[in-house]
């Protein structure tokens, strides 16, 4: 089984020492889970944790999990709110998609009002350079709203 949404690191809101994120580790290994989307927050006016500085932390958690005989592997990932910024940020390497792969990006959707760009900016998002990079919402809940946004705007 794979975890697509884990704060199993020590740099936001979740785990907050390497102790804890063994424990995590443990935990999910026991529910039957082998992998795991390390999704930090980024540009979300708390945490700014960009691409290098995740990508350094999933190996050195790999590495130790190796050691302790672990057996779970953790994936880089990164979880972000829509800000306006975030196009650019992605053409200068600061965001990450899932496992580097360039086919997933996680999206925090706002816990109240949607932007009105909300449908423009999906749409660079999947569009950037060419190809399509598919949106994952988080959390769910919120997503039928933008959905209804984005469904209903014609975007040029």
């Amino acid at each position: 089984m794979i975890d697509l949404h884990s704060h199993i690191f020590q740099f936001d809101d979740g785990a907050q020492i390497m102790e804890d994120s063994v424990k995590v580790a443990k935990q999910e290994v026991h529910e039957g889970i082998h992998t795991i989307a390390a999704n930090p927050h980024h540009q979300n006016r708390k945490y700014i944790n960009e691409k290098n500085e995740i990508l350094h932390r999933v190996s050195v958690l790999n590495n130790y999990l190796i050691q302790e005989n672990i057996p779970l592997i953790i994936l880089p990932g990164q979880e972000s709110p829509i800000y306006e910024g975030i196009i650019r940020d992605y053409r200068n390497g600061k965001m990450l998609t899932l496992n580097q792969l360039n086919k997933y990006i996680f999206i925090v959707l706002p816990s109240s009002q949607m932007p009105q760009f909300i449908a423009r900016l999906i749409y660079d998002i999947q569009a950037e350079a060419g190809r399509r990079i598919p949106s994952i919402f988080v959390p769910p809940e919120r997503s039928r709203r933008a959905f209804y946004i984005i469904l209903s705007t014609k975007v040029r």
